[in-house]
């Protein structure tokens, strides 16, 4: 990825994390990707960390009541911001229990507010079927700044998954402002190499084409 398409995914990452037009901040363009990512990961902690304790006993007061009641609470009253700040301090198996008994679209709701690096294991219990729901509806709403973050933190059966279900241009804008450097080994083999072929031939498409072997090369 050039220098300036990754400022400019850093850019969306941003906004997304501020909710924020990315427009306003496009006096950022001439900052240092590596600057925007370190300020980024600075947001999210502080946005993450303000009122911890208070969200360390809203998480410990949630284990004493039933799933079924938490589940509601979280959906009619505590809204997707707050369900996802306390889902990384639940126990891994709670929080799955919990997000079992919520709709797909709520689900969604809170993956847009959840910083993946705090709620990994939670992730991690997430059915492929679950995977490949959640990932439609936030291919619906193109948040494809949310799937970039979560792709580093799927294990190949979630991952693939998520690619089935989304189109080749929804993917490659997903590529664009994912967290994790590209595997283009991992995507042909989940994808298959026509589909990352097709990826390649796509405007903006983060993945290069293959370079043809001319007759003199290959005689």
């Amino acid at each position: 990825m050039s220098d300036r398409r990754a400022v400019h995914a850093e850019i969306l990452k941003l906004a997304r994390l501020l909710q924020v037009e990315p427009a306003r901040l496009s006096y950022l363009e001439a900052v240092r990707v590596e600057d925007l990512r370190a300020f980024r990961d600075q947001a999210t902690e502080a946005l993450f960390a303000a009122h911890d304790g208070a969200l360390r006993r809203l998480a410990a007061t949630s284990r004493l009541l039933p799933v079924a009641l938490v589940a509601n609470l979280a959906r009619t009253t505590f809204g997707p911001v707050l369900a996802a700040r306390v889902a990384g301090l639940l126990e891994p198996e709670r929080a799955d229990d919990v997000g079992q008994r919520l709709p797909t679209e709520f689900v969604a709701d809170i993956a847009i507010e959840l910083d993946p690096r705090r709620a990994s294991a939670v992730i991690a219990r997430i059915p492929p079927a679950r995977i490949l729901e959640i990932t439609r509806v936030l291919a619906r709403r193109k948040e494809y700044v949310t799937m970039g973050r979560f792709v580093g933190h799927l294990d190949d059966e979630a991952l693939g998954a998520a690619l089935e279900a989304l189109s080749d241009e929804d993917l490659v804008q997903t590529l664009v402002v994912m967290e994790e450097p590209l595997d283009l080994d991992r995507l042909i083999q989940l994808g298959g190499r026509d589909r990352v072929d097709r990826l390649a031939a796509l405007p903006g498409s983060p993945i290069a084409r293959p370079r043809r072997r001319s007759r003199a090369s290959s005689g």
